[in-house]
């Protein structure tokens, strides 16, 4: 079972985001590396820049393919650039799955990601 925090952090959110967060928080995602310790993947490395294993920190840090999506992420929450304030901080959630739209590395599996309201917002 998913922790009180966790079931919080994600209760307003739909069903596809929380479930592929808590996949993220346990390096449990659909990466590359992961599929491949799986054997449902021919290889852990990274079929977007095909350089390094696709881990959950490849992704969200130092992906190449990625780069244009994650400098926007984090010009819009310094915070983003932590892994622990990125997958844990209600703030930046909706920024985050801005990127993880933007990555397009999700699609296949979960389709669009729809960018959800900031708390402002609503």
């Amino acid at each position: 079972m998913p922790s009180s925090k966790f079931r919080k952090l994600t209760s307003s959110l739909p069903r596809k985001h929380s479930s592929l967060l808590f996949q993220l928080r346990s390096q449990h995602a659909p990466l590359a590396k992961h599929l491949f310790r799986l054997k449902k993947a021919p290889s852990p490395i990274c079929q977007c820049c095909g350089l390094h294993e696709e881990t959950v920190a490849h992704f969200l840090h130092f992906c190449p393919a990625h780069t244009h999506a994650r400098r926007i992420l984090r010009a819009t929450n310094r915070l983003a650039a932590h892994t622990k304030h990125l997958l844990t901080d209600a703030s930046i959630l909706p920024d985050f799955f801005i990127f993880i739209q933007r990555s397009g590395r999700f699609h296949a599996v979960y389709g669009d990601f729809r960018e959800l309201e900031r708390p402002e917002e609503k």
